[in-house]
């Protein structure tokens, strides 16, 4: 339970730096790029193209290999969680929802040496 409140605090912190790197990026006329924040214990914050109202904030946690995306209102600064997942078992896979030609196909296709 203190490991869930500490991450909540912790993406909150990170949303808000986020968002005042966002703003003050804009303000000098720089071309907007991703933001992006990586922390010493594994947590890594991405500002990603929002809507015209929110911003948006994916989290990830290299340790757990979750991620999580959040919007973040710009009038009232409120944070609303829109997914949470764990990724382990998405990195097992070979392929998935691709299109031809698969991995295996490409594969058989190439001589060994």
């Amino acid at each position: 339970m203190r490991s869930t409140v500490w991450n909540a605090v912790a993406g909150s912190i990170l949303i808000g730096c986020l968002s005042f790197a966002s703003w003050t990026g804009q303000s000098d006329g720089q071309t907007e790029k991703p933001d992006t924040f990586v922390s010493q214990d594994g947590l890594i914050a991405l500002h990603l193209d929002g809507s015209e109202s929110a911003d948006a904030v994916a989290l990830i946690d290299t340790k757990t290999r979750v991620m999580s995306v959040y919007h973040v209102e710009r009038q009232s600064g409120e944070v609303h969680l829109k997914s949470v997942r764990n990724v382990t078992w998405d990195l097992q896979l070979d392929e998935y929802n691709g299109v031809s030609p698969s991995p295996k196909e490409v594969k058989s296709l190439v001589a060994p040496r």
